[in-house]
């Protein structure tokens, strides 16, 4: 109940919020309406308590019922469709009602005849480095906004790299198409701004050269700030004690050091959630592959995740792509469980 009360302070006291523009004034008004409706249906339970200070058990019943709808849902869309696709694995189905039992056939075609898949399963493993590697702006820019002093200027800052999130992915995928079209893209023109080109037209043709292509979509996405992993990081830092640092100024730690020393260790959880979550998104990620290049050209950038999609929609070889999706998914586990005991061993050395 604490944080309820926090909120239901934070969000009565006027400070900077009167200032806010009026969606945040408007958030700010639901958080208060909600703190208030938790807290009125809170009395209400403690005055049905028995006199042994008890709930009755059909009011804890009661509760229960309101979180089903989630776990029906979460069910319906999320195990269901994985442990059909674990199921499918070991048919020849073509996602009709006619399937037949091939046991580990698929599996065995995979790791044996599919050499296109193996090129695939290199450029998957750029994707996920190239996503550890980008985590490394995020973590810097939430170090300089935790030391501002100006938490007004902190927060209008939060909210500037915050505020990208509400644009769909596909419409970013469509603006960086534009940024590396070879004639009116932005990019060949301010090369040919600075020189570095004659014109925009005789520039790289990015997403149509075989050796331009991977690059440009690992590294698309400039200035490469993810405002979840900001927040995150910003949340984390917000978390260390101050005095820590202002011991470590006073031992005369240059802002390198304090942030190797004591910021980048208090933090590690949330590194290695990030981490985390950028591997798995790095092995699935196959949406900006199919949309700005298709797998082209001549597969210089296709992926497991599109292999997987063209199978069972194109080529409606569905029990393949189950084995295929299969795969994807013990190299996450696998994945996840060395970045977790890397770090465990880490922190307790």
């Amino acid at each position: 109940m604490s944080l309820l009360f926090s909120l239901q302070a934070r969000s009565s006291s006027p400070c900077q919020w009167e200032r806010s523009p009026p969606i945040f004034r408007c958030a700010n008004e639901a958080v208060h309406s909600l703190s208030e409706a938790v807290l009125s249906m809170d009395s209400a339970a403690h005055e049905r308590t028995s006199g042994d200070g008890r709930m009755p058990w059909y009011y804890g019943a009661r509760l229960y019922l309101y979180i089903l709808p989630t776990f029906v849902f979460i069910g319906i869309f999320a195990y269901y469709p994985s442990l059909s696709a674990i199921y499918h694995s070991f048919f020849n189905w073509n996602g009709s009602n006619i399937k037949d039992y091939v046991g580990l056939a698929n599996f065995r075609r995979i790791f044996l005849n599919d050499r296109d898949l193996l090129v695939a399963s290199w450029h998957m493993l750029l994707f996920v480095l190239a996503n550890l590697v980008l985590q490394i702006p995020s973590i810097l820019l939430a170090v300089v906004l935790y030391h501002l002093r100006n938490k007004r200027v902190q927060y209008w800052f939060r909210m500037v790299f915050v505020i990208p999130m509400v644009v769909p992915g596909m419409v970013g995928m469509l603006l960086w198409m534009f940024i590396y079209n070879p004639q009116v893209g932005l990019l060949n023109r301010a090369l040919a701004g600075l020189g570095i080109i004659p014109s925009p037209f005789d520039g790289p043709t990015w997403l149509a050269d075989t050796r331009l292509a991977m690059p440009s979509l690992m590294f698309m996405g400039f200035p490469y700030i993810n405002p979840i992993a900001l927040l995150i990081y910003l949340a984390g830092l917000e978390r260390i004690p101050r005095d820590l640092n202002d011991s470590a100024l006073i031992d005369g730690a240059s802002a390198w050091q304090r942030l190797v020393r004591v910021e980048l260790p208090m933090i590690l959880g949330q590194v290695k959630l990030m981490l985390i979550l950028g591997i798995i998104g790095g092995v699935q990620d196959y949406g900006r592959v199919l949309i700005m290049t298709g797998g082209g050209p001549s597969d210089a950038t296709t992926v497991p995740g599109l292999i997987m999609y063209n199978t069972a929609f194109r080529y409606a070889q569905m029990g393949y792509a189950s084995a295929i999706g299969v795969v994807m998914f013990l190299v996450i586990l696998g994945l996840t469980v060395l970045n977790m005991r890397y770090f465990r061993t880490h922190e307790a050395s």
